[in-house]
Formats: structure tokens, C-alpha cells, sequence
């Protein structure tokens, strides 16, 4: 896919009990055309969010399998991270993201309440503003066969940083991503 450019942060080692269908973690990857947005393996991720922050761009993120593994989970009942960002520099910002689907039962449609990041809630950071669930927060992953996706959210509030009473923003948005073996 031509026009991804190259994250230029490190990597992060996968979660523990993670195997390769499911590592799927940013990656510090050559510059221009090498890694998932050129010809090698891997994830290219299109991010495109707005509200109290913008960003729109793309970043390569590594995947340690082929996409079919990737979409199949590692094993039944398992959870399945999703392609995640780790404060890959997009548009000027950076962007982390590293969420999970719970229970995952192989490539489909699943909705907030089974959506999580290693902290137990939906989480999206941009620069060093996190962004987490409100009540009003709607979200959406969608796996494809093909090991590409997408990760969708409306109304993630910032996180209670100093006083509660201060009016937060909000973000919207998606990062979806195609998958190379």
C-alpha cells in the first residue's frame, strides 16, 4: 500500500502467553517503503481520528504470523490483540492504541463491551493524553479472514487527569488496517 510511512518508535514485546496469532504490536521499522506499507510483512494501519485532537495518517505495526493465523486467534475462546500503535509518530502526534478482543471466536463483528486494552478499559492515547470509555462511548472491531480489520470508536472522553470538574474532549474515529504476509 504506497504512502504508509515508518513509525519511529521501538518495538514492544508481546503480552505474556502471547503466541504469533496474536502479537501484533507497533514496530520500529525501517523508513519509506520497507515493512507492512512496502513490501515486507506485516501491518499497515490508516488512523483517522477527530474531536478534541486530530490525526489522520498511517504507521507499519509487525505481525509475527501470516494474516490467516492472525485472524483465526490463538485458540478458541482466547483473546486476540488487535494491531496495535505504540506511540508511533502519525500526523505530528503520537498514537497509541493497544486494545484486545476478549473472547475472541474468529474473524467477525464484535462490539465495546468485549473491546478492552491491557488495562481492562478501551483505551486510545494521543501524545500523552489518554483517551478512555464514557457512557455515551459506542466502539467496534471487525476481523476479516484475510487478517485486515477495523477498530472504530465514537465519544472516548479524556482520562480524569487533575480536577474531575474540568470539562474533558472527546474523540472519534477508526484506525483500520490491511494485513501482508
Amino acid at each position: 500500500m504506497a504512502g504508509c510511512s515508518a513509525p519511529t518508535a521501538g518495538s514492544a514485546p508481546a503480552a505474556a502467553g502471547a503466541d504469533t496469532a496474536d502479537a501484533a504490536v507497533g514496530s520500529g521499522g525501517g523508513s519509506g517503503g520497507s515493512g507492512a506499507c512496502g513490501s515486507e510483512s506485516g501491518f499497515c494501519i490508516t488512523v483517522d481520528i477527530t474531536g478534541a485532537a486530530t490525526v489522520q495518517g498511517t504507521a507499519q505495526a509487525l505481525n509475527l504470523g501470516t494474516c490467516a493465523d492472525f485472524a483465526k486467534g490463538e485458540s478458541p475462546g482466547g483473546d486476540l490483540q488487535l494491531p496495535g500503535l505504540l506511540g508511533e509518530e502519525i500526523g505530528g502526534k503520537k498514537v497509541s492504541a493497544v486494545n484486545e478482543i476478549r473472547e475472541y471466536a474468529g474473524p467477525g463483528t464484535y462490539e465495546k463491551d468485549v473491546i478492552r486494552s491491557v488495562g481492562g478499559v478501551i483505551d486510545v492515547s494521543i501524545d500523552t493524553t489518554p483517551y478512555q470509555l464514557a457512557d455515551e462511548t459506542t466502539a467496534q472491531a471487525v476481523i476479516n479472514a484475510d487478517g485486515s480489520g477495523s477498530f472504530t470508536f465514537t465519544d472516548l472522553k479524556e482520562g480524569e487527569q487533575g480536577n474531575p470538574t474540568t470539562p474533558k474532549g472527546m474523540i472519534s474515529g477508526s484506525y483500520s488496517w490491511t494485513c501482508t504476509d
